[in-house]
């Protein structure tokens, strides 16, 4: 990854890029209500990026699902 996005990543998103992350995802929200939702994405932004930032070496990751239904 590019330093400027090392950067970006240790920055919250600016409310400039929030606007236009949801103009793109169609919501059609006024800038009033993008400001009053960005604590809340600050928030899970932060809890994302620790997720991502998790070292799984070189395990793969499968999930599976064994449906033992009682009769």
């Amino acid at each position: 990854m590019s330093s400027t996005g090392d950067q970006q990543d240790s920055q919250q998103v600016s409310i400039e890029r929030l606007k236009l992350m949801a103009e793109l995802a169609g919501l059609n929200m006024t800038d009033e209500e993008v400001e009053e939702i960005k604590p809340l994405f600050d928030l899970h932004y932060q809890y994302a990026k620790q997720l991502h930032d998790v070292d799984l070496g070189a395990e793969e990751i499968a999930v599976s699902f064994e449906a033992d239904w009682p009769e």
